[in-house]
């Protein structure tokens, strides 16, 4: 049985790797056209000092990695919608498809509201809060 090896970079797929970065492009893309793994660009590129562009705002037909999370931040309008959401009795998938949004990200948010939610009520009876 044959051992599979990493086939070796070559200067110029360093300097392919450096301008499609340059260009914005995500590791996913990049993997797809150096024909490449995405966990071998992610590794060439930090051994190089490249940074890549993050998973927030991907170009138009541009799928989403899932390894590489949006970990988009949180705006006021959403989350007013998502008490509005709560409020109507939406489970967190529903809320996830109107917000476009994940239920996991949707079930981290509801559980930094009970966090600050307690840490309020907590003030309010005088008791210290650790941050």
């Amino acid at each position: 049985m044959s051992e599979l090896r990493a086939r070796p970079w070559t200067s110029h797929e360093d300097i392919v790797l450096q301008r499609l970065a340059t260009a914005g492009k995500y590791a996913a893309a990049i993997a797809a056209e150096m024909n490449r793994s995405e966990s071998a660009i992610r590794s060439r590129a930090k051994k190089l000092n490249i940074t890549l562009a993050r998973a927030q705002g991907r170009a138009e037909g541009e799928e989403m990695s899932l390894s590489t999370p949006a970990r988009r931040q949180w705006t006021a309008d959403e989350k007013k919608k998502l008490d509005d959401l709560l409020e109507a009795g939406k489970t967190a998938p529903e809320i996830a498809a109107t917000l476009q949004r994940t239920p996991t990200s949707i079930y981290a948010q509801l559980q930094r509201l009970d966090i600050k939610k307690a840490s309020r009520r907590l003030v309010e009876l005088g008791l210290k809060v650790k941050k």
